[in-house]
């Protein structure tokens, strides 16, 4: 029955609307309180690449889908999936990984407790997510932006700020709905209406509208958060793939900073992003002046990803998905290199630049094998804030 009692729960959580969720939490928390155990559902994944046909192992232990989603889209995309469920006690975690080592090549944890960090050897403690912060005087002159004036310009749009329940219910029935159902599908979580009609309806939010030829073709929510302004949901008009291709969504960061910084304001956060720095939307913001806004951190829920192995397959992965990830109270970028991967240094600075941001810790490259020149050409550099460490010799080996 305790089986039965927390699988049903479990999925339900994943599936049904979000205003129904606190009462879901409020069934798991009670469970676990009974039991005396905190258990998870461990979903086993194994993905037969496209090309190639090689088999990759992954583990996500955790109630969240769309995370588990997002990171199945991002190791293969469309790769024939064979997904296990079972559930697990954390507890039996760490034996659980050392038992399967030969046959896991990544997990995902969910959990908030950083003291955990060394029972898994190779793991790294993520935001599961990060807020972003722009300085409107220093973003307005990034080159990005200059890109998006221009597109601007071409597809003659502008905005409005507007109020009011129809408003509403224009920006989140046709535009904010269509367009994280359609980006996200099975994966999508809507947030609940009452609760920001409400926070509009009490002037503690703001509704942007970006227009063209006198009708809204994109919105965006704007709400206080953290005593400041937020720019904390998106959508485009009915979904539609050709207003997107417009660029809309650009243009609607660039007025939003616009707009305020005519009012006086010189920082704004521009909602969640993934801890992952080649993440779309986490690289567009880290262009346009993004940064980590510390502060937000240890509100956040967090998880463990664990490389179990560095067979070549992981090896791949890990090194096209530079990570933000918490150590000990600061944000540090972990980059991932194999020396023979770059045959010239500027090959290889090219890269570095575009994964090194700001208001980290430090930059920590974990390399595969000896990472000789690489060392060469940063101390060439004279880049500060950068450490090496042998990843191989960090695995999970008892």
């Amino acid at each position: 029955m305790r089986y039965s009692i927390r699988n049903l729960t479990g999925k339900a959580h994943a599936h049904v609307p979000t205003g129904l969720r606190r009462a879901i939490k409020f069934i798991l928390t009670l469970i676990r309180r009974i039991t005396g155990y905190y258990f998870l559902p461990v979903w086993f994944y194994s993905i037969r690449e496209s090309e190639g046909g090689e088999l990759f192992s992954f583990v996500h232990i955790g109630w969240d889908g769309k995370l588990r989603y997002y990171w199945l889209n991002r190791f293969f995309g469309d790769c024939k999936i064979i997904p296990q469920i079972s559930l697990i006690a954390i507890s039996r975690i760490p034996g659980f990984l050392r038992k399967n080592k030969q046959t896991i090549d990544i997990a995902i944890i969910e959990s908030n407790n950083k003291t955990l960090s060394g029972l898994y050897p190779n793991s790294f403690l993520l935001p599961r997510w990060m807020e972003m912060e722009l300085d409107i005087e220093s973003s307005l002159k990034k080159s990005r932006i200059k890109n998006i004036k221009r597109n601007i310009k071409k597809h003659s749009l502008d905005y409005e700020v507007r109020d009011g329940i129809e408003a509403f219910n224009l920006f989140y029935n046709r535009m904010y709905r269509p367009y994280i159902l359609k980006r996200h599908e099975k994966s999508a979580q809507l947030v609940d209406y009452s609760k920001y009609s409400g926070k509009l309806l009490k002037g503690e939010a703001e509704l942007f509208f970006l227009i063209r030829e006198n009708e809204p073709v994109a919105g965006a929510f704007i709400e206080m958060k953290y005593k400041r302004y937020r720019l904390s949901l998106l959508g485009v008009k009915d979904g539609n793939d050709d207003i997107f291709k417009m660029g809309v969504i650009g243009a609607i960061y660039y007025f939003f900073m616009v707009h305020y910084y005519e009012k006086g304001i010189d920082k704004l956060l521009v909602g969640l992003s993934m801890a992952v720095v080649f993440d779309g939307v986490t690289e567009f913001k880290m262009q346009i002046g993004g940064k980590p806004y510390l502060k937000d951190l240890e509100d956040r829920r967090k998880y463990y990803f664990v490389p179990v192995n560095t067979r070549p397959i992981t090896a791949r992965i890990l090194k096209s998905n530079p990570l933000f990830h918490i150590s000990g109270n600061g944000l540090n970028i972990a980059m991932f290199v194999s020396a023979e991967d770059y045959q010239t240094r500027d090959e290889f600075l090219k890269f570095f630049n575009r994964v090194k941001t700001t208001n980290v810790e430090k930059t920590i490259i974990f390399y595969f094998e000896n990472p000789g020149k690489i060392i060469e050409w940063i101390n060439e550099e004279a880049i500060p804030g950068i450490e090496f460490i042998n990843f191989g010799k960090n695995r999970i080996t008892s």
